[in-house]
């Protein structure tokens, strides 16, 4: 049975807005006396609703997290990584999703929630560029926060992301200090923020090592597609001077490389080794199994809720940041079978 505010101060003999105020925290209240009111509140079983307070302070202590239905395990860490933090800051979370494909219709149906379910901020896990400003100006309207995880940030934006660079600094020195030095990127989608920014930081750094960088360097495919992924692979060992090491912007294209490369009758890793982007579960269960770059997408998540709390609970009008949080640690190569010095060393 619900337990009310009126029922706490009948069994105390108080009023009923000394009790509001001493569970709420505002007003003047003893110290005494609001001891008492929380130790009947909890003997009673009593529950605050929620939605009733959101009607009256505008906060519902509920933030969204919009990302598209094809979660994969990258994506799963960010979520996870989300949820804890938004527990820990006493705060639910509805989780929505809006596919890549969505049109325009389907886009503003499901933005539109954000509004009507009072959400104090929505975080941003996976979604294309085209829904994104869609969903900016909807929660502008309610004085609302949009802040991104693991997500290429527009300008000026709420957020946390991973800073590939320290990322591929790793796998590259890595694969020098094992004697190569025709190393390769294989790219994701070409239409993609998230994929095209990886493949100039990769070759950024590459070129930050001193190693050769020309057309045949990288090659973007896709995040899923096997056909198109096999593609970009020839397109790489088929170069004039053929790399002895891929570097690959996500395990799963790393895992086609390995097919590719057999198929080819090349040996992984002495005639060609491949890193992969992620550490996902899989990687070590391929043949060979995978070296990758483990990326910590839990702390990435973390940030991001952090600094969308920051505008959620401000009373006054932040700007908003030059850039957002970029996260620089955490990452590791985790070493398995699928990398080797090149057959000539």
């Amino acid at each position: 049975m619900h337990v009310t505010q009126k029922e706490i101060a009948d069994s105390l003999g108080v009023s009923r807005q000394l009790v509001t105020y001493a569970l709420s925290g505002n007003g003047t209240v003893s110290d005494q006396k609001r001891r008492e009111i929380l130790q009947a509140a909890e003997r009673m079983g009593y529950r605050r609703n929620e939605l009733a307070r959101a009607m009256v302070t505008g906060k519902s202590r509920i933030l969204g997290i919009l990302t598209n239905p094809e979660i994969n395990e990258s994506m799963a860490r960010v979520l996870a990584g989300a949820l804890e933090e938004a527990a820990d800051h006493g705060y639910s979370t509805k989780l929505m999703f809006l596919p890549f494909d969505a049109d325009e219709a389907q886009a503003q149906n499901v933005v539109q929630r954000c509004s009507t379910w009072r959400l104090d901020g929505v975080l941003v896990v996976g979604m294309s560029d085209r829904h994104l400003e869609i969903l900016r100006d909807e929660m502008a309207q309610g004085n609302r926060p949009v802040a991104f995880a693991s997500h290429m940030p527009p300008d000026r934006a709420i957020g946390a992301f991973t800073d590939d660079a320290s990322a591929w600094r790793i796998a590259v020195k890595y694969l020098i200090d094992l004697g190569h030095r025709r190393i390769a990127h294989l790219g994701a989608r070409p239409t993609a923020r998230l994929a095209n920014s990886r493949n100039e930081i990769c070759l950024q750094v590459l070129r930050e090592f001193g190693l050769p960088v020309d057309e045949h360097s990288a090659t973007l495919t896709s995040w899923g597609d096997p056909e198109l992924i096999e593609q970009g692979v020839h397109r790489l060992l088929d170069a004039p001077q053929r790399p002895t090491a891929l570097l690959c912007s996500g395990d799963a294209l790393a895992m086609v490389a390995l097919r590719v490369a057999r198929r080819r009758g090349l040996c992984v890793p002495h005639q060609l080794s491949i890193v992969g982007f992620g550490n996902n579960d899989d990687s070590k269960f391929t043949d060979p199994a995978l070296t990758s770059i483990f990326q910590p997408h839990e702390m990435v998540a973390r940030h991001a809720v952090r600094q969308l709390l920051a505008y959620v609970e401000s009373e006054e009008n932040i700007p908003l940041p030059d850039e957002p949080f970029r996260l620089t640690t955490g990452f590791k190569l985790i070493v398995r079978d699928s990398t080797a010095p090149p057959a000539s060393i």
